[in-house]
């Protein structure tokens, strides 16, 4: 069968997260024997075809140190998922494509070596993809493996002449959902840890036989392809990585400061309400409460009620930590479950638990949301806890110096200590629980609560930047929050005039930016995101009650994390239903 070069893309069997934090170059390997590589078994050559898919604008991603030219059929998916830095879909021609990067934790070839030191072989990239797709895809059809490169080669040198090939190839037809797929995808190396995947799945040839004729949509995909790849770049991330040093610098003395009188200090007392307008028109709401704590509230058990245990000791108020509760309000117009387009309200109850030394948090959410089609409500819960302790570890670089770890017992094995800093999530949806979520933290991660806390919590007579870590609910990721505090300036916002000092905030370096503006003397003006059309205003009860029919403006439940999320299989206990849509006064 006469095809083209062919290559793959398996999320499922190799999916990665994108890394936040830029990684340092990785020292080199060992130099190589002779590369480990297999031969194609399809047609090597690949002429251009006449009726090739036109390519579109470059497109660029700074944080994730890559640009390309997509197809200009395809259309950018707006997903908050940091497993990718991009994806496209063209929904016409049922295909989909994938950019993104991996950061591996130890040193790791392309392509399978042997290592001139020990003799002993070493399993590359490649390899090691094959065989996960291999297990992933039964009956799959592996195309094509071998190498290839592009004009960028990573960061080698020239003791190392695998770099000329800096591009694994891997191609296989598959059935899925009982269709015939084909995927290609590119392997881009980098350096020894840091690695690209551009991935394409188009629909394949129904045909067993390879002596069959070409399937001309296979090969429209494959020439698209190879154009993708031939237009790829890789970016210099110097700069990006200089930027991030000294943002983390800026971070990690601001985060030493933040004992338990300054967390305090930030808290409003008294209960705020926000208004949430896009285009002019009001969208949503939410209501706040902060207050020290010594953890979320939680409902009475059977045995604190016999012993006469009243629910408020069950919160100490004149604790160290930070507890912040939210209920919030959102009617978005968006595709509803009988297909049409129309208003959808989304309600949710929320705390956030920090302790007052940020080692430890807990938080909880709870969103139900009604699109006015569907015969029952959708829910989600969620609850996490975060831990930072000391662990002891076995130092193996002193144990293989035959150094004990106790002059008195010979037999003591040498210890050394490190920090542990820990995340897990728990994620219940109307169908059943998620697949538990769980991420060792760096230290520069901010608590939920202390998160919500940060635009009054940065220096604000000095023009700085900063970047901190934050789980994010919507990506069921752990992400890079970036927050610059800006210059003292006049602004109009909101309908009147004010004298401000903006904080621009926003997730990832190409994010979306939200700009919070705080008065001089640290009081909150307000936020907008102007990509969104979307400005918050605190207001109070009466205005909100004026705006909104029915509207919730009270704590949060109390939550009981051992208890069973649901009762009739579609709504928390305890939770408080959701009132029908009712579009703003």
């Amino acid at each position: 069968m006469k095809h083209h070069w062919l290559a793959l893309s398996c999320s499922a069997a190799l999916s990665v997260p994108l890394a936040w934090a830029v990684a340092a170059d990785a020292p080199a390997l060992p130099a190589p024997a002779v590369p480990v590589q297999k031969a194609p078994t399809v047609l090597t050559t690949r002429p251009d075809s006449a009726d090739a898919v036109e390519l579109g604008d470059i497109y660029e991603s700074q944080s994730g140190g890559v640009s390309f030219r997509p197809p200009a059929s395809v259309r950018m998916i707006d997903n908050l998922n940091s497993k990718f830095i991009a994806e496209w879909a063209d929904p016409q021609r049922d295909w989909t494509l994938k950019l993104s990067r991996m950061v591996l934790e130890k040193n790791t070839p392309l392509a399978s070596i042997k290592n001139e030191v020990t003799g002993m072989p070493v399993e590359g990239l490649l390899d090691t993809t094959v065989k996960r797709l291999q297990a992933a895809l039964p009956g799959g059809k592996v195309l094509r493996q071998d190498l290839t490169n592009i004009r960028d080669g990573g960061k080698f040198d020239d003791k190392h002449p695998e770099a000329k090939n800096n591009v694994g190839l891997i191609a296989i037809r598959y059935n899925e959902a009982g269709k015939r797929r084909l995927a290609q995808q590119a392997i881009i190396q980098s350096d020894y840890r840091i690695f690209y995947l551009l991935s394409f799945v188009t629909p394949g040839s129904n045909a067993s036989d390879d002596n069959a004729p070409e399937d001309a949509a296979e090969r429209l995909a494959v020439d698209t392809f190879s154009r993708m790849l031939d237009s790829l770049r890789l970016l210099d991330r110097t700069a990006i990585k200089e930027d991030q040093d000294a943002r983390l610098y800026r971070t990690r003395a601001l985060l030493v400061n933040l004992t338990p009188a300054r967390l305090q200090s930030a808290l409003k007392q008294d209960e705020q309400w926000v208004r949430i307008i896009k285009g002019g028109k009001d969208v949503g709401y939410s209501y706040i409460t902060e207050e020290t704590a010594d953890q979320i509230p939680r409902p009475l058990k059977a045995e604190e009620l016999k012993a006469g245990v009243k629910e408020k000791d069950l919160i100490k108020h004149n604790g160290t930590g930070v507890l912040i509760g939210v209920r919030a309000r959102m009617i978005v117009d968006g595709v509803r479950s009988d297909k049409t387009k129309g208003p959808i309200q989304s309600d949710s109850a929320s705390w956030y638990f920090a302790s007052a030394d940020r080692k430890h948090e807990d938080f909880s959410r709870l969103t139900i949301t009604d699109d006015h089609k569907a015969p029952k409500k959708g829910f989600l819960s969620e609850a996490g806890s975060s831990d930072r302790r000391v662990i002891r570890m076995l130092d193996r670089e002193a144990a293989q110096q035959h150094i004990r770890g106790s002059q008195d017992d010979p037999n003591q094995p040498p210890v050394s200590f490190h920090d542990e800093y820990t995340l897990n999530v728990t994620q219940n949806v109307g169908t059943g629980a998620a697949e538990p979520f769980e991420r060792k933290l760096p230290p520069w991660y901010v608590p939920q609560a202390v998160g919500h806390l940060l635009p009054r919590l940065l220096p604000l007579r000095q023009p700085k930047s900063y970047m901190f870590a934050t789980y994010i609910s919507d990506a069921r990721e752990v992400m890079t929050r970036y927050m610059d505090v800006l210059p003292e300036q006049d602004i109009n916002f909101g309908g009147g005039h004010y004298r401000a000092i903006p904080i621009n905030d926003r997730l990832g370096l190409e994010g979306s930016i939200t700009v919070h503006y705080m008065s001089p003397e640290g009081s909150y003006i307000g936020s907008e995101n102007k990509d969104q059309k979307i400005v918050m205003l605190p207001t109070n009860k009466t205005t909100l009650e004026h705006i909104w029919q029915d509207a919730n403006l009270t704590r949060p439940e109390k939550v009981d994390h051992g208890a069973d999320p649901r009762t009739d299989g579609t709504t928390p206990a305890g939770a408080r239903l959701p009132v029908p849509i009712n579009a703003p006064r």
